[in-house]
């Protein structure tokens, strides 16, 4: 009734701009009425998760912890054959430097006869950033960029893994183990 009450005053063009207009408005309030605030801004989710882009490719662990020990921060992530460990010692909610010992990214070959280390490359930044969220109802968010090289002497013949592991846009909401 109101919208044949309106098509009489608008000719058939003004009338499906109009509908148009409504549709995308009635979507717009749809949308945002069903979204809810999220606990922490800057793009981490709120499902538990690690995740990161690993020499342009997707990382996902399937398995992830972090452990407070004392005044040392543990976060460990395993993807397969892939293990990736960061230690820091932990003041709170910011940014951390990971020197070699205290960061190792390792492979174990499909045969299980080797294992590949990897430690950050020290001529370029390796960091995590623990979040807001960080220590407060055992939730633990947070970032992670790292450059790695073999640990090694790299011998393409022998090895056929990269020489260097890039991981960028680095993730995680990780519940602490108790």
């Amino acid at each position: 009734m109101v919208i044949a009450y309106i098509a009489m005053y608008f000719n058939l063009n003004d009338m499906r701009n109009f509908l148009n207009r409504l549709l995308i408005l009635t979507t717009v309030i749809a949308l945002f009425s069903t979204c809810k605030k999220k606990e922490f801004c800057c793009g981490f989710g709120e499902s538990i998760h690690m995740t990161a882009t690993r020499n342009l490719r997707y990382w996902s662990a399937t398995d992830f912890n972090i452990a407070l020990k004392g005044d040392t921060l543990t976060v460990t992530g395993k993807v397969d054959n892939e293990t990736l460990v960061m230690k820091m010692k932990y003041t709170g909610t910011g940014k951390y430097q990971l020197p070699a010992n205290q960061m190792l990214y390792s492979l174990t070959t499909p045969d299980a006869n080797r294992n590949i280390a990897y430690v950050p490359d020290p001529t370029k930044e390796n960091d995590i950033i623990v979040g807001p969220e960080g220590g407060v109802g055992d939730i633990f968010v947070g970032g992670f960029t790292l450059n790695l090289v073999i640990a090694s002497p790299y011998d393409a013949f022998e090895n056929p893994y990269s020489p260097a592991v890039q991981f960028t846009l680095g993730d995680f909401r990780v519940q602490i183990d108790k």
